[in-house]
Order: structure tokens, then C-alpha cells, then sequence
């Protein structure tokens, strides 16, 4: 009973990571739309053009971040759903996942509130 309730929590905790990932990758598509008003705003200013591109390759970043999570917890997903049981070697990798949302989720919130400042300075 207890696997079974513990396998029930993770395919909920999963289910809340994937609609979160979905919305931070939605949130860095605004910004990066915003980007672009920034950069063709200031086309002749470098040190401006140079923050964009550091935005850029930011945001990208953090996409493959996303899509690698996304795929990750897609397999333990799927493993759980297959076996139903959690061993250990699948907690210690949740837990890992678990670890990388709450530092994800920080990451993001810092840039979020960097670029917001940026770009409402440059608009």
C-alpha cells in the first residue's frame, strides 16, 4: 500500500512539474518576444545588443534545461506506470529531479526579475 501511495504522490508530483516546465517555457517565449522589441529598439547600441545576446543565449539554456527535465521525468513516468513499485535507485532519481525543479524554479525567478528590470529600462 505504501508503494502504491507513494507512486500515486509522484505521478501528481510529476503531473505539477510538467504544467510548470509548460509554463515557464511559455513565460521565456514572451520574454524572448520582449527581447526582440529591446534589440531592434537600440540596433546601434552595443553594450545593449550585448545584453541581448547574453539574454538570448540565457533563455535558450534554460529551454534545454526544460526539455531535458521534461524528458526526464517522461521516462520515470513511464517506468512507474509500467512496474507500479518504486525501488530505491527511483527515489534517489525523483528526489534528484525534485532538487532540480527547486533550484530551476529559483533560476528562473532571478532572470525573471533581471530581465524584467532590463528590459523596462531599455523599451
Amino acid at each position: 500500500m505504501e508503494n502504491t501511495l507513494s507512486s500515486d504522490l509522484k505521478h501528481q508530483e510529476h503531473r505539477d512539474w510538467i504544467s510548470l516546465l509548460n509554463h515557464y517555457q511559455d513565460e521565456i517565449k514572451f520574454f524572448q518576444n520582449e527581447l526582440f522589441r529591446v534589440a531592434v529598439s537600440h540596433p546601434d547600441l552595443p553594450s545593449i545588443q550585448e545584453h541581448v545576446n547574453e539574454y538570448r543565449d540565457l533563455f535558450h539554456h534554460k529551454l534545454r534545461k526544460i526539455d531535458d527535465l521534461r524528458h526526464r521525468i517522461a521516462t520515470h513516468e513511464n517506468h512507474l506506470a509500467a512496474s507500479g513499485e518504486t525501488n530505491l535507485s527511483e527515489m534517489h532519481s525523483h528526489a534528484h529531479v525534485r532538487d532540480e525543479m527547486l533550484e530551476l524554479e529559483t533560476n528562473f525567478e532571478n532572470l525573471k526579475q533581471k530581465f524584467r528590470r532590463f528590459a523596462s529600462h531599455n523599451d
